[in-house]
């Protein structure tokens, strides 16, 4: 298999993971007969991604990031393309083209969980969220009745607060600040119960699948609704503002339900989200598509 990468640098937050996604999908898919595109297809990228190069003699496969606008896959991807896998994806593209199939974001390269994992029970943290939570975006929004509930003022620090409930609940105002990497991993991975508001755009984040990894339980907004979310251990609020409070009360006084859906969670990563399924996920629906 031909693998290129097309406007996708070191320095792209979901490089690691989907690096390795490539190297177990070459000892899947072997054969010359397909190459396999990993594109930066974001609206910020030269010319959306859209000078991308297919080759005519062989089955080409897409990997299309970074796109948390989930715009649709251009017509040159849609026409070229054997097959896409596209972060960032909506329930009416899927339906819309047959050869597009969602995919996960991965987690930011800064990420790096302790292994083994911590049991639920031996984690000394009960709440955590650190990410850019300012100038009026949806996500400082969602998280105000998480602050009042913990007594937690507007300004933000990194320091662990214990108010009744062991939290580490950081606000920075900028992507990618606040803790440096392995601070924010061990955090992370010593946490209960991982807050996944929205993204900047998009209700998925990298922060989902890092605190999947780690095993913590996780909160979120409803997620697009596709294979990829549907059926997890993750707890979708539809309406996270008046139901924010109450799910984490409820959480900590339930230790059966944390320790069965942080063991539900460590499944999702290991048979949906993890760099070994994701490979064979795409390996699945190229095999499919190649005996119909």
């Amino acid at each position: 298999m031909v693998v290129t990468n097309h406007n996708v640098g070191k320095g792209a937050c979901e490089y690691a993971y989907m690096n390795t996604v490539l190297f177990h999908l070459r000892e899947l898919l072997p054969s010359d007969d397909y190459k396999l595109i990993l594109s930066c297809v974001s609206p910020e990228a030269p010319h959306k991604g859209d000078d991308v190069e297919f080759d005519s003699s062989k089955k080409n496969i897409v990997i299309a990031i970074s796109d948390e606008w989930s715009s649709a896959p251009s017509k040159k991807y849609i026409d070229n393309a054997f097959l896409i896998f596209k972060c960032y994806v909506t329930k009416d593209i899927l339906e819309k083209y047959d050869n597009v199939y969602p995919f996960p974001l991965g987690y930011n390269q800064k990420f790096k969980a302790i292994s083994p994992v911590v049991p639920i029970d031996k984690r000394n943290l009960d709440i955590f969220f650190a990410g850019h939570c300012f100038g009026g975006s949806r996500r400082q929004q969602e998280m105000k009745p998480v602050l009042k509930m913990l007594g937690l003022g507007e300004e933000s620090d990194l320091e662990i607060k214990d108010t009744g409930i062991r939290s580490a609940v950081t606000r920075t105002k900028g992507f990618n600040s606040g803790y440096e990497g392995n601070e924010y991993s061990k955090l992370m991975c010593q946490s209960k119960i991982a807050l996944c508001p929205h993204g900047n755009v998009s209700s998925e984040s990298f922060r989902y699948y890092e605190a999947a990894k780690a095993g913590c339980v996780i909160i979120s907004p409803t997620l697009p609704q596709h294979e990829l979310y549907t059926n997890t251990g993750a707890i979708q609020l539809t309406n996270w503002t008046e139901n924010i409070e109450h799910t984490i009360k409820d959480l900590l006084s339930n230790k059966s339900k944390l320790k069965k859906l942080h063991q539900k969670t460590l499944n999702d990563w290991a048979n949906r989200y993890s760099e070994e399924s994701a490979a064979k996920y795409i390996y699945s629906k190229v095999k499919k598509l190649s005996v119909s």
